[in-house]
């Protein structure tokens, strides 16, 4: 599997291996049609069966059903093997992933933040965007376009996890969500650390869905620290600490 970034040096194999697949496939198919519809001198339609005469002796039966659905049938398996072969061959992957370390246990809201970022980068390349909660996977959000969904993003326990196919458009707004993801996570770790650091405990789930989205949108983590530092919290553990130490210099 390779990243979004890697994944655009096959770009240039997957439109040849499509253009030689799809001249394959329809040279194929415009030599079986003209086997079949140019030289029969008679069609005749007999009961179910459709029978293709060949030079008044020779002659092939098929059914109606398959002369009617067979060819393009046929033309989609051929087009479809081949394409199948040449990825191979040419080892183009069909996906491009890429893994982000979250750590921390907001899944949900992390989930909901990332969603409302990914509603307006999505909207300018025409996505829709979609969260759902999977049992294998935990919460997965989908962009669809055109009712087939072309990227994943998959937030677990502590890996986010970013899923693509391997196209230029699809790429592109890989991108976008790359940059917004790695923003999100990096804003979530230090979040954790800071409050850690002046209060002690881990962020809650308020203080994750308030502060993670000031950060996002460009709030420094100096300035979160100075809101920390004003609260009751802050001051009343801060008080509790300057106790202690007033108290362990007296014993000393």
């Amino acid at each position: 599997m390779v990243t979004p970034k890697e994944a655009r040096k096959y770009l240039g194999k997957v439109s040849e291996v499509k253009g030689l697949a799809f001249g394959f496939a329809l040279g194929i198919s415009v030599s079986v049609v003209a086997q079949i519809f140019l030289l029969p001198i008679e069609v005749k339609v007999v009961g179910n069966m459709v029978e293709l005469w060949y030079l008044g002796e020779s002659r092939i039966s098929i059914s109606k059903e398959l002369y009617g659905w067979g060819l393009p049938v046929l033309f989609l398996v051929l087009l479809g093997l081949l394409y199948y072969g040449y990825k191979h061959i040419y080892e183009i992957p069909s996906e491009a992933k890429l893994d982000f370390i979250h750590g921390t246990e907001h899944k949900r809201i992390l989930t909901e933040i990332l969603n409302s970022e990914f509603e307006r980068s999505g909207k300018l390349y025409g996505y829709e965007i979609s969260s759902t909660q999977t049992p294998e996977k935990d919460f997965k959000i989908g962009f669809k376009l055109k009712g087939r969904e072309r990227l994943w993003v998959f937030v677990r326990d502590n890996i986010l996890q970013l899923k693509c196919e391997i196209e230029k458009t699809v790429l592109d707004l890989a991108d976008e969500a790359e940059e917004i993801i790695g923003r999100a996570t990096k804003n979530a770790l230090s979040l954790q650390s800071l409050y850690r650091e002046e209060l002690g405990r881990n962020v809650d789930e308020s203080g994750f869905r308030t502060y993670v989205s000031l950060l996002n949108s460009g709030t420094s983590i100096d300035r979160i620290r100075e809101i920390i530092r004003q609260s009751d919290e802050y001051r009343k553990k801060h008080s509790e600490r300057v106790f202690v130490e007033l108290e362990r210099k007296l014993e000393s």
